[in-house]
């Protein structure tokens, strides 16, 4: 008999649509999902890093890869399509299940690329996109610019992030049938986005895991000037890696109570065209009007602020240090047990290795590297890499080469004026 024909689901974001909620629903139930004839994918819940690492340009996919390892390991975009080529045909004969919402941000020949694997694997490639109104997911994206990519309000303000759904959708949406790209609408904070995704697969949604709390979690007004002020000085991306003088878990600590982020009515006001173009693309594919044209909001940017930003600065400033110290205070307590004479070789190890991680400045970083030394630890010439790099960023010498800022996945946004305050999406 002829092999049963094989989907692959390519669910491509956009961002902001509840693809949290779909990607953990599906992570935890991959076992589930499996005896249903679905394979989702294995790794990270979102896919966006692994598919970006193997099929961005070189150069880029290698700047990726610095956020993970130290310094230079070992990179193969060969070895990476040859493991996802292995897991695909190990899976025979289930269904593919992709969740990245950064391919929206791959660039058309990248999409070409993705799309001649999967079509030279499966029968049939099925993408999956997901819109909501342009003007709440500019306030929406907004915020998670500034939690994750180190974005700053003022920045934010002068030229906001626009969801540019043409461009992001195009070139999936010329490489397969029109009946193959599926757009389905986000209906807001009560909406069942996995419920919804499941639906658009032929999945039953009693086989998914209850999902109990929403998982990206909005930041108030408050919270937003908080970390704006932090990522002013602390920048979580140095040198295409994780900012190793950041605590990690400052973005909920910046979680505080205060009145719903909104954008200032001047922003809207001179994003009001592009949006209203965002808004007829939308209407026009769907056949449908119900994206209607948004109302502004009421508060102005010179009060947005508020007469407490100094305070609310210097709060978060404090709580930085505090959150800084608590981590590294984890990661000599990791060290000093690592150096006990007595213990077992594997476990000290593992010790070192959780220190490195949790270390926040150059000094215990640097004690953690002596002893990595005396231990043999492999991962010693890392350590000392990135001690060199707290060093930079801590306390920076004359010669030293400027800092590159910046999250990998941000390379597609680039500032494009309109009217001298906008930029997109390219």
């Amino acid at each position: 008999m002829p092999p049963e024909p094989r989907t692959a689901f390519v669910h491509i974001g956009a961002p902001k649509t509840g693809t949290t909620a779909i990607q953990a629903a599906f992570s935890d139930g991959r076992k589930a999902l499996a005896k249903a004839g679905f394979h989702y994918l294995s790794g990270d819940r979102n896919h966006s890093e692994r598919l970006a690492l193997a099929f961005w340009a070189e150069e880029d996919a290698q700047k990726l890869h610095l956020l993970r390892h130290w310094p230079d390991h070992p990179f193969s975009q060969e070895v990476l399509r040859d493991a996802l080529d292995n897991e695909i045909a190990r899976t025979a004969p289930r269904d593919l299940v992709l969740s990245a919402e950064e391919l929206g941000n791959f660039s058309p020949g990248e999409v070409m690329d993705l799309i001649a694997f999967l079509r030279d694997r499966f029968d049939r490639l099925h993408i999956i996109a997901y819109v909501r109104h342009p003007a709440d997911w500019v306030q929406s994206a907004a915020q998670q610019g500034v939690k994750w990519s180190g974005d700053v309000l003022e920045d934010c303000f002068k030229t906001p992030r626009l969801p540019a759904y043409q461009d992001r959708f195009h070139a999936f949406m010329q490489a397969v049938p029109s009946g193959d790209f599926d757009m389905r609408v986000f209906g807001g904070p009560r909406f069942d986005a996995v419920a919804d995704f499941a639906t658009a697969i032929g999945l039953a949604t009693s086989l998914l895991p209850h999902q109990r709390a929403r998982i990206n979690v909005a930041l108030t007004q408050t919270g937003a000037i908080a970390l704006s002020s932090l990522n002013k000085v602390h920048p979580p991306f140095v040198e295409y890696r994780h900012n190793p003088c950041r605590p990690f878990n400052i973005v909920d600590m910046c979680r505080q109570p205060g009145p719903p982020f909104v954008f200032a009515r001047e922003t809207m006001e001179a994003a009001a065209d592009a949006l209203a173009e965002e808004v007829d693309w939308l209407n026009w594919q769907l056949g449908t009007e119900m994206f209607k044209e948004a109302d502004l909001p009421r508060q102005s940017l010179d009060t947005w602020f508020g007469h407490n930003r100094a305070a609310i600065e210097d709060n978060a400033t404090r709580l930085f240090e505090v959150c800084r110290g608590a981590q590294n205070e984890k990661a000599l307590s990791s060290y000093l047990r690592a150096s006990q004479e007595t213990m077992d070789g594997d476990r000290a190890e593992g010790l070192l290795n959780r220190a490195a991680l949790l270390a926040t400045d150059r000094w215990s970083m640097g004690q953690i590297a002596e002893l990595a030394v005396k231990l043999r630890h492999p991962g010693r010439h890392d350590y000392f890499a990135k001690q060199r790099l707290m060093r930079r960023i801590e306390a920076p010498e004359s010669g030293d080469p400027s800092l590159a800022i910046g999250n990998p996945f941000d390379r597609f946004w680039s500032i494009e004026q309109n009217n001298d305050t906008l930029f997109r999406a390219v």
